[in-house]
């Protein structure tokens, strides 16, 4: 009896590993800092302008401050 002779498959070639990514630079400090100011300086401003709701004058009219004694007067 002839027992065919099966050959083991051969494994695929290794492809090259992914080039390295060069790290950024180091950023210089005064930069950082300038940019750190100007991000705190905005959230700061954006916040104030959320709250804020009337101008310096006030409301602008007189508001009501009569209360009603039955719904719909």
């Amino acid at each position: 009896m002839c027992v065919p002779i099966i050959s083991a498959p051969k494994a695929p070639a290794i492809p090259e590993p992914p080039k390295v990514i060069e790290p950024p630079k180091p950023i210089d400090i005064d930069i950082k800092k300038a940019r750190d100011d100007e991000r705190r300086r905005a959230r700061a401003s954006f916040g104030q302008q959320r709250t804020i709701l009337t101008s310096g004058n006030g409301l602008g009219y007189a508001p009501s401050t009569a209360k009603k004694s039955l719904l719909g007067e």
